[in-house]
């Protein structure tokens, strides 16, 4: 896979489907990025410092083909961790309330229990 290859699979991993936009959030514009990717132009200083500073990409990953895609920092960590942390919180919210019920069910029969003669 080539350089051009590997900008142009990027820009789909973050999810940018028009040129365009991202190009304008790299600095340069739809016409830019077409050329990159098609191989006319190569990718400038100035576009390789916003793709690793506004992206975390992975320099290295761009020029070589080598490690991954993308540095993983302690924000993204904390990103990929946020899911389960709020499934595990709703989990524990539908077990409160559950223990709740119980709870209110068992003070129900105790205070409507025959009195023992």
């Amino acid at each position: 896979m080539s350089v051009n290859q590997r900008f142009k699979k990027i820009r789909k991993s973050l999810g940018y489907l028009n040129q365009g936009k991202f190009g304008m959030l790299l600095g340069t514009n739809q016409v830019g990025i077409s050329d990159i990717e098609t191989g006319k132009k190569k990718i400038s200083v100035e576009i390789m410092e916003n793709l690793f500073n506004k992206y975390n990409v992975n320099l290295n990953y761009l020029i070589t083909g080598n490690g991954n895609m993308f540095i993983k920092t302690e924000l993204n960590k904390v990103q990929e961790e946020q899911p389960i942390y709020d499934k595990n919180r709703q989990s524990n919210m539908e077990l409160k309330a559950a223990l709740e019920e119980c709870r209110k069910d068992k003070e129900r029969a105790w205070l409507h229990r025959r009195p023992l003669r």
